[in-house]
Order: structure tokens, then C-alpha cells, then sequence
């Protein structure tokens, strides 16, 4: 399951995670496109914006 995949199984739009995560839309367009790496910090805010175990 991909990050794009994983926001719209929550119905959220790049928007609304990234201000969860406290980063830039932009910033989960390139996520979602592979145009660059999530850091491991930003995962971490990740699983605890979307209350994920990390068992995805």
C-alpha cells in the first residue's frame, strides 16, 4: 500500500495530511509522485496523525 492508497483509504486530501503531519502539500504530492523519500521522522508523524500501529 502506497501513501496515496493509505490518504484515501482515511478520505483526506493532500492538504489535510500534510497539515497533520505539520509539512507542505507539496511536500505529499512528491511523496505520493516518488519524486523524493519520506524521512523517517515524518513517518513517525505519519502513523500518529492516522493512529496506524505501523502494521499497514
Amino acid at each position: 500500500m502506497n501513501l496515496r492508497e493509505v490518504r484515501k483509504k482515511f478520505n483526506i486530501t493532500q492538504k489535510e495530511l500534510a497539515d497533520m503531519i505539520g509539512m507542505e502539500q507539496s511536500y505529499v504530492s512528491r511523496l505520493e509522485r516518488g519524486e523524493c523519500e519520506m524521512k523517517v521522522s515524518h513517518l513517525g508523524k505519519l502513523i500518529k496523525a492516522l493512529s496506524m500501529d505501523g502494521t499497514l
